[in-house]
Parts: C-alpha cells; sequence; structure tokens
C-alpha cells in the first residue's frame, strides 16, 4: 500500500518551486535580451546622432570638410554623393540639415501619397507605419 504523507508533500511542493523558479530565470532572461537589444538600439541612434551633429556644425565653419565627411557617410549608408552645386545654395539654410539627405525616397513618396490623399478630402491623415 502507497500512503501520500507529509514528506511527499513536500517533495511535491518543492517540486512546483523549482519549475515555477525555473520559468521565472527564463522569462527573465528572455526580457533582459530584449532590454539589451533596445539598450544597443538606443546607443546606435545616440552615436548616429552626435555624427550628425558634428557633420551639421561644419557646414557654416568649413564647407568643404562638410562635403567631404557628408558624401563619406551617404557612401557609407549607400547613398550617391552629393555635389558642391547642389549643396551651397542649402550652405546656410537652417532648415536643411544631413538629415534631410538620409531620407528614402521611396518612403517620402509614400507619405506624400497618404497625406495628399487625406487633404484632398479634408481627413486627417491615415496612421503611417509604427517607428517603435
Amino acid at each position: 500500500m502507497v500512503v501520500f504523507g507529509w514528506v511527499e508533500a513536500l517533495g511535491l511542493v518543492s517540486l512546483v518551486v523549482l519549475v515555477a523558479a525555473a520559468a521565472a530565470i527564463a522569462r527573465r532572461a528572455l526580457d533582459s535580451r530584449g532590454i539589451a537589444r533596445e539598450a544597443a538600439r538606443v546607443e546606435r541612434k545616440l552615436g548616429d546622432f552626435e555624427e550628425r551633429e558634428e557633420i551639421n556644425r561644419l557646414r557654416h565653419r568649413d564647407f568643404t570638410a562638410f562635403l567631404e565627411k557628408l558624401n563619406a557617410r551617404r557612401a557609407r549608408l549607400g547613398q550617391p554623393p552629393l555635389t558642391r552645386e547642389y549643396l551651397e545654395p542649402h550652405q546656410f539654410n537652417l532648415m536643411y540639415s544631413v538629415d534631410a539627405g538620409d531620407i528614402d525616397e521611396s518612403e517620402l513618396a509614400k507619405l506624400r501619397t497618404r497625406v495628399g490623399k487625406a487633404a484632398k478630402v479634408g481627413d486627417e491623415p491615415p496612421a503611417g507605419p509604427s517607428l517603435e
């Protein structure tokens, strides 16, 4: 005859506690992986921001160095270089920045289409893709 007593009950409770702890540890590990990925993404964005700011500050001080650094950045991003003749009219335009040269033209065309359609009928533009 098999008897289920205190020793067996404590063993069963211990087993449940161990399984719950293992599940909690696994969940924490998966969450921390997501946090690390998010931290790396934020660090890349901050590094990119610093580079863009450095290039933008050169625009007013040393236009030749600005052009070289901007085109080196564009080459690294797989974009065609911009000529001096194209950029000189924008040298002192405060609305133009390095970011303006990094815009994906196909996404910009999609945005213009979405906003243009809404503007023609008087509606709010539909929500675009989430940046998160």
